[in-house]
């Protein structure tokens, strides 16, 4: 298990571990909290699931080099191996440039996400600040 997993795990830890600070005097009932192993099972297949995506990837890119290898062995001349190549190594970029643009969009749509939340959870301690004061 490599360090960005187990800071994960430890995240998670803490979060199942954390108590609602809101909903302690009398807020209404507090929502039910996930067990340690529940965090680390969710932790798991969703790393899972973005391991195969990436393996995915991966294969597609292999799949593409042997391809490309074979058709420059299978090449009659120099030059038709030369234009091979540079072909090859056209689409290559083009798959990697598409691959990048894919992670870029998924960056920014993460950082939406985590910005409307946070907004929420500053929304939530104002409140709650709110009705500590008024007590």
């Amino acid at each position: 298990m490599n360090i960005r997993n187990l800071a994960g795990l430890t995240a998670l830890a803490v979060l199942v571990a954390m108590p609602a600070f809101a909903m302690k005097n009398g807020g209404g009932e507090r929502a039910p909290q996930m067990t340690l192993e529940q965090a680390k099972a969710q932790h798991a297949e969703r790393h899972d699931k973005m391991m195969e995506k990436r393996d995915a990837q991966r294969a597609k890119m292999d799949a593409h080099m042997a391809d490309c290898y074979a058709k420059v062995q299978g090449a009659s001349s120099t030059d038709a191996m030369r234009a091979e190549q540079k072909k090859c190594r056209e689409e290559g970029k083009a798959m990697h440039e598409k691959n990048m643009e894919k992670r870029k969009e998924w960056k920014a749509d993460k950082k939406e996400k985590w910005g409307e939340m946070k907004e929420k959870r500053e929304d939530a301690k104002i409140k709650w600040q709110e009705r500590k004061s008024a007590e």
